[in-house]
C-alpha cells in the first residue's frame, strides 16, 4: 500500500491522511491537494510504499514540498536523512 503522510515543518507534527493501492493514486492526491491535505501547515507530503508486517519501512520514500499553492516532488530534505517510518512509526 501507498501511504499519504503530511508534515509541518515547523514542529515535526505528522498526519497520516489516507493510503492507497497505486502510487499513481497517491500521488494524484498529493500533486493535485485532493481534499486540502494541506491544511495551510503541512510544508511536505511523503508516499511511502510499505508491505504488510511489522517494523516495515519505505527507505526510498517520495517528499513533496509545498510552494506557491501545491505540493511539488523534491529530494529528501537532509534534516530528515536519518528517519524512515512516517505513516507506521
Amino acid at each position: 500500500m501507498y501511504f499519504v503522510t503530511t508534515l509541518c515543518n515547523v514542529d515535526e507534527d505528522k498526519r497520516c491522511v489516507g493510503y492507497f493501492k497505486t502510487f499513481e493514486e497517491a500521488e494524484n492526491i498529493v500533486l493535485n491537494n485532493i481534499g486540502d491535505i494541506n491544511e495551510t501547515i503541512y510544508d511536505y507530503s511523503i508516499i511511502e510504499n510499505i508491505s504488510e508486517g511489522l517494523y516495515q519501512y519505505d527507505k526510498n520514500a517520495s517528499w513533496y514540498q509545498w510552494n506557491n499553492g501545491k505540493y511539488e516532488k523534491i529530494n529528501k530534505p537532509d534534516i530528515y536523512n536519518h528517519l524512515v517510518g512516517w505513516a507506521i512509526g
